[in-house]
Formats: C-alpha cells, sequence, structure tokens
C-alpha cells in the first residue's frame, strides 16, 4: 500500500468515527415497567417501619424524646467513654 492510500484510509477512519448521531436503544415497555416497579418496591422497602432508613445507629426510637449518652438514664446507652449526655432524638 503506497502512503497516498494509507492517508486516505485514515482520512476516511478518522472521519467515520466523527459520527455524532448516537444510537437510540430500544427498551420494550414490559422492562420499563418491570424495572420501575422494582424500583418502587425498593423505596418502600426502605421506607417501611422494619426498613433500613428507620436504623439509627441499630436502636429503635420510641415516639417522643429519646436522650442518648453513657449514663444509665438515658434510653439509648453508649460506652462509657462517651459523654453522659449527648444530646437526644425526637421521634414525632
Amino acid at each position: 500500500m503506497n502512503s497516498k492510500t494509507l492517508v486516505f484510509v485514515l482520512i476516511m477512519a478518522f472521519l467515520f468515527s466523527c459520527n455524532n448521531k448516537e444510537e437510540e436503544i430500544l427498551i420494550s415497555p414490559e422492562y420499563k415497567k418491570e424495572i420501575n416497579d422494582w424500583h418502587q418496591k425498593r423505596i418502600d422497602n426502605l421506607k417501611k417501619e422494619t426498613g433500613w432508613l428507620n436504623l439509627v445507629g441499630l436502636y429503635w426510637l420510641d415516639e417522643g424524646e429519646n436522650t442518648f449518652g453513657s449514663s444509665d438514664k438515658n434510653k439509648i446507652i453508649f460506652p462509657s467513654k462517651a459523654p453522659e449526655k449527648l444530646g437526644n432524638f425526637i421521634k414525632n
């Protein structure tokens, strides 16, 4: 192959690689619905009473004020290294 042919082939390869058209990805409506249903079920499971989003340090919170710290007077007792009273959580 001579140099003119090589240059021509390289230029053509470059020009064809510069295509700005995006390929359209076809997704069936059934598959899209299946994904959306799974997503909604996942969100519902996270938000339910026993879901992961309701956990705070693996302590269940009661309605109202929940104090925490190392003192035995607190609802949530932390290790003795922590201050006696760190604060409180309020669950409405």
